[in-house]
């Protein structure tokens, strides 16, 4: 049965736009988009819906088990607290984890997400084997948990399974607490084709690829992976780079060239690619990236988190590159935090205000924007939104918060960069309403499960 809605305001086509009237289908499809007239006679009941109406962001680069540890990190021993302990106690972690577990965690997640007002997700998916390290029957077994999770909860998602070999650049042996990442290159394709095969015909599922990093995989890992890009229909490649001073250092000790330097001198760099944090790259690689028309996938939170550093975005946005945002290690799940922090890190270190601003003149509409396009150009996916042929995707912000009191102008920078984070009241994803304002809050016996799942972590710590 077909659904007819007026939006009453809504961010279409880069500007605020009032009283537009959509139909969709049963399958979720986009079949009408006009102006409402009132005087136009309406054959069908209209759904109105007063809240600022928003496309919703790609969450684009997620590790979502790790939401089940956020804040049991924050604590220092006699050892110098930093990334490399922070991973440490992240590998303890993974050794309670079944299937199972990996679901309920990541449906709970998916659902914070949503609330956020992400409509998909970027999973970067290396957690393959069983506690032991050797693979489970069905080499798909917690892919499949990633994949049903997101159905349930509602999230698109873009499962990245990725390509751990070595501990370390020079291939060394993998360490004992890596045994769950590890897949030879057969086993690694095996797992793409079935993924690909299963989910093809699925409209909330894409499969893409990723190397975990250079220390991870080397170069033959490289160019098999953009082979098998190519054969995927070209699908997107993710992959960590430069996030920690020691990892550029070792690169340059092992290949004598910096990590994009060298990975842009082994495969062909261009717009499949994205390379997430780069914290700490230099302009000749930031003018490499750029002419790749790759993207950066962001995390600032996760990158403040876990002391990596501060992307040059200054530089890479002048020339015109490509910016998405992602939570990462899960420590916040906001879209707001995500893109107040990407500004603020920005201004702490140019002492200098309203950096990312261009084309807009207001800062939180050019984020905004700057994340959407960026999420959609890293997953290869139309930028498209409510147009004809278009899944019904939308993110429904109802509020009466006297701060969001303004003029459309200055909404985004209002509800940015003023208010506490306000989840969406509502979210529809393929014209189904998976987040609703009157669904009450209690929770399921998934949450319930994820909370005495927590516990068992806590009580491990």
């Amino acid at each position: 049965m077909e659904k007819h809605y007026l939006l009453k305001k809504v961010w279409l086509e880069q500007s605020w736009q009032n009283d537009i009237y959509v139909v969709v289908n049963p399958e979720g499809i986009i079949t009408k988009v006009e102006n409402y007239l009132s005087e136009k006679p309406v054959e069908a009941k209209v759904d109105v819906l007063s809240g600022r109406i928003l496309p919703g962001l790609i969450n684009g680069h997620s590790h979502a088990f790790q939401r089940i540890f956020a804040g049991l990190t924050e604590f220092s021993s006699l050892q110098k607290s930093s990334f490399w302990t922070w991973r440490k106690m992240m590998y303890r972690c993974l050794e309670l984890l079944s299937p199972d577990d990996v679901y309920t965690i990541a449906y709970y997640v998916y659902l914070e997400m949503l609330q956020a007002g992400y409509i998909e997700v970027a999973e970067f998916h290396y957690l393959h084997n069983d506690v032991s390290g050797h693979s489970y029957d069905k080499v798909t077994e917690i892919a499949d948990s990633l994949v049903n999770a997101a159905l349930d909860a509602g999230i698109k998602i873009t499962l990245l399974p990725v390509l751990y070999r070595f501990s370390g650049f020079g291939e060394q042996n993998p360490q004992p607490e890596q045994r769950r990442f590890i897949l030879s290159t057969d086993k690694y394709q095996q797992l793409i084709q079935e993924l690909s095969t299963s989910y093809q015909e699925h409209p909330q599922i894409s499969i893409g690829m990723a190397a975990h990093s250079l220390r991870a995989v080397n170069a033959e890992d490289l160019w098999f992976l953009e082979q098998l890009s190519f054969h995927h229909n070209n699908s997107p490649i993710h992959l960590h780079i430069a996030e920690q001073e020691a990892e550029v250092e070792s690169c340059i000790e092992h290949h004598r060239q910096r990590p994009v330097e060298w990975l842009s001198n082994v495969v062909k760099l261009d717009r499949r690619w994205t390379l997430v944090h780069a914290t700490h790259i230099n302009n000749d690689e930031v003018t490499a990236m750029a002419k790749a028309n790759l993207t950066v996938s962001l995390c600032p939170t996760t990158e403040a988190n876990l002391g990596d550093g501060i992307f040059p975005l200054q530089e890479w946005l002048a020339l015109k590159g490509q910016c998405s945002v992602g939570t990462d290690s899960q420590i916040s799940i906001s879209t707001q935090e995500e893109l107040r922090w990407l500004e603020y890190g920005q201004r702490l270190q140019l002492q200098a205000r309203n950096i990312v601003n261009s084309p807009f003149s207001h800062n939180g509409m050019a984020l905004y924007e700057m994340a959407r396009s960026g999420g959609k150009h890293s997953l290869q996916k139309s930028e498209s939104f409510l147009t004809v042929g278009s899944s019904a995707d939308w993110v429904v912000i109802d509020s009466d918060s006297m701060i969001l009191d303004v003029s459309d102008k200055f909404w985004f920078d209002a509800w940015l960069f003023a208010v506490n984070p306000i989840p969406s009241s509502q979210v529809m994803i393929n014209g189904k309403w998976v987040i609703k304002s009157d669904c009450g809050n209690s929770l399921n016996p998934q949450q319930q499960k994820f909370s005495t799942l927590r516990k068992r972590i806590l009580a491990s710590q």
